[in-house]
């Protein structure tokens, strides 16, 4: 690789003299190898760049847990409320024909998600009483990060030994 050789001068500072020698100087080639070297070398900002990567990922994953956590909570509160509507019926505190007090018995144990679901209908066949309802999945996520997913229903049944 040539090396250019020139004549420079150097002022430290304004009350020093010039210092002037006929060193070479580096080309550019050379300037910009040693360049790329000291970065290949450098380490200093690779856990930026790590962080960057890694927080969106984990973000998602922390969304989904969120949503999946939420179906597994509102089926538990659906559930619930379905045993509840089915002692009601065994002892005779509702009327299992009655579409309207099953609706408001079911609204009143789910206030918010009872506006989106249907209103289940309670079966009494050989002194059981079995009530199911079917949902869909993305009805009871909080966020809608598992809208990606193709939408799955969640069946729900109790039942319980009629008293009468």
């Amino acid at each position: 690789m040539p090396i250019l050789k020139v004549n420079y001068c150097i002022k430290k500072w304004p009350s020093e003299s010039n210092e002037c020698s006929g060193e070479s100087v580096p080309s550019y080639r050379e300037k910009s190898r040693k360049l790329a070297l000291q970065l290949s070398e450098d380490e200093s900002g690779t856990a930026t760049v790590e962080v960057a990567i890694w927080i969106p990922l984990l973000l998602a994953f922390f969304l989904l847990l969120v949503d999946a956590s939420m179906i597994l909570y509102n089926k538990a509160q659906i559930l619930r409320a379905v045993q509840d509507l089915n002692r009601s019926i065994s002892f005779q505190m509702i009327d299992a024909g009655n579409t309207a007090a099953v609706a408001q018995f079911m609204t009143d144990r789910l206030p918010g998600l009872m506006a989106n679901l249907s209103t289940p209908i309670p079966n009494i066949n050989n002194g059981l009483i079995t009530t199911e309802m079917v949902i869909p999945s993305q009805q009871l996520t909080a966020i809608g990060a598992l809208n990606f997913l193709p939408d799955f229903d969640i069946r729900i049944s109790a039942t319980h030994l009629a008293e009468f």
